[in-house]
């Protein structure tokens, strides 16, 4: 069991198994990402105290991290289901 445990920590960050588990990243990657987060929030605390109204910046996306662009959860229900129920919905035509 040891010998498995051994050399499954020492796979590869961005393999198969890392993207199983739901982060294919490396710790440079990780780095990078926060690094472009402090910049942008520097950047966003110096344009605001120059008097400016900057837009708050939005942190890189991380793995595992859920799609911020997907509202809502349509569960098990599959597209055509959900433009079917909102058609539905609709007036009817005069």
């Amino acid at each position: 069991m040891r010998q498995l445990r051994v050399l499954v920590e020492q796979l590869p960050p961005t393999g198969a198994f890392a993207r199983a588990r739901g982060d294919g990243w490396t710790d440079l990657e990780h780095l990078v990402a926060n690094v472009v987060d402090a910049v942008q929030g520097s950047a966003y605390s110096v344009v605001g105290a120059l008097g400016g109204k900057p837009k708050r910046p939005k942190p890189q996306q991380r793995p595992g991290d859920k799609d911020k662009s997907r509202l809502g959860d349509r569960g098990s229900r599959s597209t055509e289901d959900v433009l079917a129920y909102l058609d539905s919905l609709k007036p009817a035509a005069a």
